[in-house]
C-alpha cells in the first residue's frame, strides 16, 4: 500500500480550483471502472468515491495505461 496524492473525487470545487474539468474527470472515473470491471474482470470490492482520487498529469509524462492490471483468474468475472 503507498500513499497517493490527489483529490477526492467528491471534491468539485476543489478540482476546479485547480484548474481541472470535473465532466472529463466525472467520463474517464466511469470509463476506468467500466474497463476494468468489463474488459478486465477485476472487480474493485469497494468502489466508492472515497476510494477514488484525481490529479493533474504532468504535461512531461506520457500518458499512463489506465487499463486496470490483469487480474488473477480466481478474481476474475466470468
Amino acid at each position: 500500500m503507498s500513499f497517493e496524492e490527489g483529490i477526492r473525487a467528491t471534491d468539485a470545487a476543489e478540482m476546479r480550483r485547480a484548474g481541472i474539468d470535473t465532466s472529463k474527470a466525472a467520463e474517464l472515473i466511469g470509463r476506468a471502472w467500466l474497463v476494468q470491471t468489463f474488459k478486465h474482470g477485476f472487480v474493485h470490492c469497494d468502489p466508492h468515491a472515497g476510494n477514488v482520487l484525481v490529479r493533474l498529469r504532468n504535461k512531461r509524462e506520457p500518458p499512463r495505461d489506465n487499463a486496470a492490471p490483469q487480474a488473477p483468474q480466481a478474481n476474475r468475472v466470468s
